[in-house]
């Protein structure tokens, strides 16, 4: 089993997300693309090795799927650990 590196749970992270997507949705926006390392750590609970690498999370206002997390595959062990959810990790 690969070793956990959630920031915090599952049910933290879903808390998150929702507050999120009420401020965007209060804000008239449909989604946010984030890259900035310390959106991504507080919304995700992902901690990058570096503010150069490519990353981006991609939240819906609407939508009821899981946000897509965009990484590089050398960091793909990094987000969550299994203990948060994503739609996608690339």
């Amino acid at each position: 089993m690969p070793p956990s590196y959630a920031a915090f749970t599952e049910e933290e992270h879903r808390e998150r997300m929702q507050r999120a997507r009420d401020a965007m949705s209060r804000a008239g926006l449909e989604g946010c693309i984030c890259v900035g390392p310390e959106h991504l750590f507080y919304l995700a609970g992902y901690d990058s090795l570096a503010y150069f690498n490519a990353q981006a999370l991609v939240l819906g206002v609407h939508s009821r799927r899981d946000p897509i997390l965009v990484v590089r595959d050398v960091d793909r062990p990094l987000p969550g650990g299994g203990d948060v959810a994503f739609d996608v990790v690339r």
